[in-house]
């Protein structure tokens, strides 16, 4: 008998999904709660997730299946757990009844922790308009991408992805002599609900993928000239502890320093014709783990590649996706576009002239 065909009654988990071959559903109940423009986890409106509680479910769960949890927090004031083919074979056959009583005290156990923290259900769409007004505002949203040397066996999309440190530096000095101020996502998601005041020359810096170098080269410069930046993380990268891409602890740290730390998928793989588990695992999934390493509710989000489809529309509607970005051009933002911003590309041949004509005619 799979996990998900237990009856647990008496806890506030509810359970589906009893063939062995199926992934187990666990919905935790928990009541909800509103959000603030930048919520945080040690607000006690804002609790973090239940990831972290049901942490020693994954790991009993690791260790005799390999599997990997993600918790669907998209029905508002529930969470679903989806345990996907949660030790559903076991070998030898013998072992399977007590592997079972095993997995069900630790999540009856987890349940009597999520119960007793009262974690709140963060993840709930926001209203569609603010205040009532409808506005639309310029702010240019740059997106880039690697900043380093180009190696020798670099193919197209390399070289197109990537600018030099130096050219990089020259670019912020740029911003910084003209008067350009940097603001963040959430900046521009209030003023356009509410109308919150932008500094003039407002400009959002972005930095797709969560490399190694945004944390060496881009973290620094953008601190030396008082610049904030939107860093997209691919969060698998992190918990695989890849070198090349930034570490749990270098993301925390940059989140601590007040940059934007947000999710760009699991694994960065394209999001259109996909059913709704893979979605629930790469978004959802990325969004709760930027939450649990940060204390921050992560808020916007990123499309791999830029490509979505109506599918990847409605999940980021479903959960409390404030703002995503593509990768279609353009400076121009209304309140009513929530999920498909422009932005303005910066290529690998985009010198300072190149970025002064982006700003200045896009």
């Amino acid at each position: 008998m799979g996990i998900g065909a237990m009856n647990i009654s008496d806890s506030p988990v509810r359970c589906s999904g009893s063939q062995p071959s199926t992934e187990a559903v666990c919905h935790l109940r928990v009541p909800a709660s509103g959000g603030s423009a930048r919520p945080s986890a040690n607000n006690a409106n804002t609790k973090i997730p239940a990831t972290i509680i049901v942490s020693k479910v994954d790991n009993a769960r690791r260790h005799l299946c390999g599997e990997t949890l993600s918790i669907d927090m998209s029905l508002g004031d529930t969470y679903a757990c989806h345990m996907q083919r949660l030790c559903a074979i076991v070998q030898p056959r013998a072992r399977i009844g007590l592997l079972a009583g095993m997995a069900f005290v630790l999540l009856s156990m987890t349940a009597v922790e999520v119960h007793s923290r009262q974690v709140a259900s963060v993840f709930s769409p926001q209203p569609a308009v603010g205040d009532g007004t409808l506005r639309r505002i310029r702010v240019p949203i740059l997106m880039y991408h690697r900043v380093s040397e180009v190696p020798p066996d670099a193919d197209v999309y390399r070289i197109d992805l990537t600018i030099a440190p130096e050219v990089f530096r020259a670019h912020m000095q740029y911003l910084h002599d003209e008067g350009y101020n940097t603001i963040s996502l959430y900046q521009l998601n209030d003023a356009l609900l509410r109308g919150m005041r932008l500094p003039s020359n407002p400009v959002v810096l972005t930095f797709d993928d969560g490399y190694i170098e945004h944390y060496a080269t881009v973290f620094p410069t953008l601190q030396e000239y008082g610049f904030a930046g939107t860093f997209f993380v691919i969060t698998g990268y992190a918990d695989a502890n890849n070198p090349d891409y930034l570490s749990w602890e270098q993301i925390s740290e940059m989140a601590d320093a007040g940059m934007s730390m947000e999710p760009h998928t699991k694994s960065h793989l394209g999001l259109v014709g996909r059913d709704n588990d893979f979605l629930l695992y790469e978004v959802l999934g990325s969004f709760e783990s930027i939450a649990e390493h940060t204390d921050r509710i992560p808020r916007m989000f990123a499309y791999p590649g830029g490509d979505y489809d109506d599918a990847a529309l409605h999940m980021l509607a479903s959960l409390a996706c404030w703002r995503a970005v593509t990768t279609h051009h353009g400076v121009l933002h209304t309140t009513d576009n929530y999920l498909e911003l422009p932005r303005v590309r910066v290529s690998g041949d985009t010198a300072v002239t190149g970025l002064a004509y982006l700003l200045q005619t896009s």
